[in-house]
Parts: C-alpha cells; sequence; structure tokens
C-alpha cells in the first residue's frame, strides 16, 4: 500500500456526506471507512454503540486474510465479505487500494440491499481520492507509521497554524534536537511521534531513508498535535522562553482554531531555530 493521499476539510466533507447517503438508502447502521493497515478515516451512523477502533482493526485483519484465500483460488482478490449474525451483519467492502468499507447492519435487512447501495458509493470515494491525490501528489498519509487510530485532526485544515514541510527550516537539526531529548518537550515530542519515526530519524542520514516521505509524515504528525488539545505542561515548557504574545494567548484559555495557533506558537518558541514563525 502506498499510503492515503494528504486528506483536507473539503475531502473529509464530501466522503461523510457518500456515506451518510449511503446509510440513509440502506438503512444500515453505521459505516466505517478505513486504511487498510486499520486506522478510521470516517465513521458514521449510530457508532456510539461500537468499539469502532477495535471493529476498524479487526476488519482491516480479517481483509488481508482473506485476501490470501483469494491467492490459493486463483483469484487476484476478493472484492467483499459478509458476515451474518442474528442481530447485527459486517459486510467489508473494498474502495481501492487503500481504503476499505466496514458496514454494520441489522440482520433482518437484505444483504443485496446493502451490497447495491455499498457498491454505488465505491466510485465516489475512490474518485474524490484520486483528486486528493493529484492535488498534493507528494503528500503521503501512513497512517499506521503515525502510530495513531483517531485520525480526526491530522487532515489538513485552512490555518495559518498548519505547519508544512517548507516550515522546518533546518530538517538535520530538527531530528538531532529530538533524537538527543536534550530538553522535556524535545523528550515529549520525541515519545508522542511513535518508534517507527524515531527509529528513521535516528537514521536521517542514511541512505536508504526516504527523507520527502519521513518529512511528510513528521508534519502530519506535528499538525496532529497542534490541532489537539493544549501541549503546554509547565515542567516540559520551564526552559523554554515564551514570547510574550504566547504568554498573552496562554492567559485566555482559548479554544478551536485559536487553540491550535497557540500550540504552534508553544511549538515555534520550542524550537526557535528550526521552525519558521507562522505569519498571522
Amino acid at each position: 500500500m502506498a499510503g492515503l493521499p494528504q486528506l483536507n476539510e473539503e475531502d473529509v466533507q464530501f466522503l461523510d456526506a457518500v456515506i451518510d447517503d449511503f446509510l440513509q438508502k440502506s438503512e444500515a447502521t453505521a459505516a466505517l471507512l478505513i486504511d487498510k493497515g486499520g486506522p478510521l478515516v470516517s465513521q458514521r451512523g449510530n457508532v456510539d454503540q461500537f468499539d469502532t477502533t477495535t471493529i476498524a482493526a479487526l476488519g482491516a485483519g480479517a481483509f488481508a486474510a482473506t485476501q490470501i484465500v483469494a491467492e490459493r483460488v486463483g483469484e487476484p482478490n476478493f472484492g467483499s465479505i459478509y458476515q451474518q449474525g442474528e442481530q447485527n451483519s459486517v459486510l467489508i467492502n473494498n474502495i481501492d487500494e487503500n481504503l476499505l468499507l466496514i458496514i454494520i447492519f441489522r440482520a433482518d435487512l437484505s444483504v443485496g440491499v446493502v451490497k447495491y447501495y455499498a457498491t454505488a458509493v465505491t466510485g465516489p470515494i475512490a474518485g474524490q481520492m484520486q483528486k486528493a491525490a493529484v492535488r498534493s501528489p507528494d503528500a503521503i498519509m501512513d497512517l499506521v507509521s503515525m502510530n495513531t487510530f483517531d485520525v480526526s485532526t491530522i487532515f489538513e485544515k485552512k490555518s495559518t497554524a498548519i505547519i508544512t514541510v517548507d516550515d522546518i527550516l533546518d530538517w538535520p537539526g530538527f531530528a538531532q534536537k529530538l533524537q538527543a531529548r536534550s530538553d522535556p518537550i524535545s523528550a515529549w515530542l520525541i515519545g508522542k511521534l511513535g518508534s517507527i519515526i524515531q527509529n528513521a530519524l535516528q537514521d536521517y542520514y542514511a541512505a536508504t531513508i526516504d527523507a520527502v516521505g519521513l518529512q511528510t509524515v513528521v508534519v502530519q504528525s506535528l499538525n496532529s498535535f497542534i490541532n489537539g488539545g493544549l501541549i503546554y505542561e509547565e515542567a516540559w515548557f520551564r526552559v523554554v522562553e515564551l514570547r510574550p504574545e504566547t504568554i498573552d494567548l496562554l492567559g485566555t484559555a482559548p479554544q478551536g482554531d485559536e487553540l491550535a495557533h497557540l500550540n504552534r506558537m508553544l511549538l515555534e518558541d520550542a524550537f526557535p531555530a528550526e521552525l519558521a514563525k507562522c505569519q498571522s
């Protein structure tokens, strides 16, 4: 799997709308759009009654196993998996090389009807992914390497807080500072990046490392932190000289875009030589 293209808010809104329309027409209970590695990309419908993270991971594993069976019987692949239950049934449809759609529906519903409507959404979803790939051909989202099963905060948003690859002014220096864990914020950040990215950063100078791919994954991870909760902890930032405007914004308990902007400013203050100042 090459990995997902970088998605933005408009992409996600389109995917959600397509899946919502499918749920209305098919009367299915819930639908999970997942990366074939297991992470959720979108979940719609009555999802609160299910452990969707576990279902996504197990569904991805089940589909991968089914493809091995397909090879053993001389088929290039199987397009779907159907599991019938007494109360709920599950249909897993292949979307493209990266995505699966897991559909949970009442057992008394006709699987033929659910399959019919599920097949109809495959094209629009795959088409939107192709548009995203054309828009940003070099931006790949490897959700498994990013070590996250909650991807709701990593999609591109139209915000000055978002970090781009070019915003990292000194990639070797940034990688070295994280690996050295010489200060609490660097130690926290490298720990959050996950073991796969940690090992890749350690070998940043190796000829075998895909530097562009690594930089893209690191930036996506940083943006997930920026768009998450407040990253400020007094113990982490005790050796960081915060700008007056950072301190002022910190005192307002910001939410939403303002919180993302504050998190970006905190990272800028922590890495003044490595991270460019955003233009607000």
